[in-house]
């Protein structure tokens, strides 16, 4: 989006902010209110990229983690959450924080962390955006996948935050980490002490160059998520999407779909049927049956070059 205390960092043909003011808008007469999201720490290209803010980049040489200890960190942020405030109709904005693996290699952040350590420094950065989204009546989440890197920086953080756990595979009753060579991790019971909330986070659509999600894998990681989430008193479920722009977007919708028959027909629990229930939901097609078999017999044929389609 175009923020319009920072011009210039939107794309051209990012939302402007007016335009996003009337999805906003629209969801609420839809009854759905919205969590905005900007990305402070890492996957920060979107403000790295402008000359005015290249300067804050972590490591010198990259164009994507946002040093939490520059001087002008603090002001670039408040900027974007004060122009995003209004649009966060869940009284909720979620930073991102992601994947920050550059996290203390520039000089300044390799000074604190030498003093406090690596969790510290982490929280640190936590709890001062945290101070910024208070004033404005926010309560903020973050994903929470560093904090299984640095799980020492849980008891350091400010209570009321949301961590949203992601994990995009099937797995038993505890998600797993890849760069723990997929070993289970459980950092909720840690978070449930400190009085942190814990959201778990499926997702619904392709990962890279497929124009059709995997239907059976996502719909595995989502009933995985799913189970998780109840046996453990979850606060909340959220199914994720990130979208190359070559996939067909009804089939996410439809994965989406499918997905609610957890909730609405608990009884309905195969790939098969589900993804029948998915498509009448979205298409009320006669010939769903045949519409799911014909989309889980494409699973078959994925990273095989049908994108030629």
């Amino acid at each position: 989006m175009h923020y319009p205390s920072l011009p210039g960092i939107g794309r051209d043909d990012a939302y402007t902010y007016e335009e996003l003011g009337e999805l906003v808008l629209t969801a609420a007469r839809n009854g759905i209110r919205v969590v905005p999201i900007i990305n402070l720490l890492g996957h920060t290209q979107y403000l790295l990229k402008h000359p005015e803010w290249r300067d804050l980049n972590e490591v010198r040489d990259e164009h994507g983690q946002l040093c939490p200890l520059h001087p002008r960190t603090r002001e670039v942020a408040e900027k974007l959450l004060r122009d995003i405030s209004p649009y966060c109709t869940a009284s909720k904005v979620h930073v991102g924080l992601d994947e920050s693996f550059h996290l203390g290699q520039c000089p300044r952040c390799q000074e604190e962390v030498a003093r406090i350590g690596i969790a510290g420094h982490f929280a640190g950065h936590v709890n001062r955006l945290q101070a910024l989204c208070t004033p404005l009546g926010l309560t903020m989440g973050l994903w929470a996948d560093m904090l299984y890197f640095v799980p020492e920086a849980i008891p350091q953080l400010p209570r009321g935050l949301i961590a949203y756990d992601w994990y995009y595979y099937l797995f038993a009753k505890k998600p797993r980490v890849e760069l723990f060579n997929f070993a289970e991790r459980d950092i909720h019971p840690a978070l449930k002490k400190h009085s942190i909330a814990y959201y778990g986070c499926p997702m619904n659509g392709a990962f890279r160059q497929e124009p059709l999600p995997l239907f059976d894998d996502r719909l595995a990681n989502i009933s995985s998520w799913w189970k998780r989430c109840a046996a453990i008193d979850a606060t909340g479920f959220l199914v994720t999407a990130w979208e190359p722009s070559r996939l067909a977007l009804e089939t996410t919708v439809t994965v989406d779909a499918a997905a609610a028959s957890l909730w609405l027909e608990p009884q309905v629990s195969d790939a098969a049927a589900m993804l029948a229930a998915g498509l009448k939901r979205v298409f009320k097609s006669d010939h769903a049956r045949a519409l799911a078999r014909a989309l889980l017999a494409a699973d078959e044929y994925a990273f095989t070059g049908y994108a030629r389609w």
